[in-house]
């Protein structure tokens, strides 16, 4: 029995003495474990003494030669999951590019580029030039012959001339307001139908440029109703120096009171009618 016992302790001794060098073989570091394993096996760090190591290489050889790539494995992830995403949002971004830098038909936009150049040439041809500063045929204070002789029957003419081209200007200026209307109405049209940026563009542009023709067409006017008003206040600059000068040159003012201008009427008052003597 003693026997039996020394052998199972022999037995073992000599197997925990072998086991335990067999532990002790596998736990060479560099070799059957890595030389820094939080380092090693961590998604988020490297482990610089096993870059690389005998147990790298035989670590890679256990993996068939691959590397846990985490980014990559992630990006992969969520590629795939969201693959379906991707592409529909690439076909909806196609799409809007292809929309919004397709441009409106050009037979809808010349129609209105036309009817603004219509404007703009009726606006060059109602706009009034009037000689009033250098007109020789009325008087100015600036006269120095008291012997010029003006004549009343040109200046007629000529104050008749430009009343009636500033009065025909203006009437020239109404026929087209049709055209004005329909033309804002169809690039309101347009823009309210613009399927992307560059036909919203196109419109807004057209509507900038009408807007352009209308206010030269309103200076245009504002020009010509000044220019009536030059020549008006020049009729009566040059009636009111004629009866000064008439005043002037003779001690007296001559008038006729049954046709009076302006002037006249400021220096003379008519007298009342006596009216029927009373035979009573």
């Amino acid at each position: 029995m003693l026997k039996k016992i020394g052998l199972i302790a022999a037995i073992a001794v000599m197997g925990f003495s072998t086991g335990f060098s067999i532990v002790y073989a596998k736990i060479i570091p560099g070799v059957d474990r890595p030389y820094d394993p939080p380092d090693y096996y961590s998604q988020t760090s490297i482990s610089y003494a096993d870059s690389p190591s005998p147990f790298f290489y035989r670590d890679l050889a256990r993996q068939g030669g691959n590397v846990l790539d985490v980014t990559r494995k992630i990006k992969s992830a969520l590629f795939g999951a969201d693959f379906l995403n991707l592409s529909n949002i690439f076909k909806i971004k196609t799409s809007n590019d292809e929309i919004n830098t397709t441009p409106f038909n050009s037979s809808i936009l010349s129609q209105s580029q036309q009817n603004i150049d219509n404007i703009n040439a009726t606006t060059n041809a109602i706009t009034t030039s009037v000689n009033i500063s250098d007109n020789a045929l009325f008087r100015s204070p600036k006269d120095t012959d008291p012997d010029k002789v003006y004549d009343s029957g040109s200046q007629a003419s000529w104050l008749s001339n430009t009343y009636l081209a500033i009065t025909q200007s203006a009437k020239n200026s109404l026929e087209d307001v049709e055209n004005q209307f329909s033309t804002l109405n169809q690039i309101i049209d347009n823009n309210n139908t613009a399927t992307g940026n560059l036909q919203a563009n196109e419109a807004a542009s057209q509507l900038k440029a009408l807007n352009a023709a209308l206010m030269a067409r309103r200076n245009a006017l504002l020009s010509n109703n000044l220019n009536m008003s030059i020549a008006a206040q020049k009729q009566q600059t040059d009636e009111e120096l004629e009866g000064s000068r008439n005043t002037d040159n003779t001690g007296g003012y001559f008038a006729d009171p049954y046709n009076q201008k302006e002037y006249d009427a400021a220096q003379y008052e008519k007298p009342a009618a006596p009216g029927f003597k009373d035979f009573k």
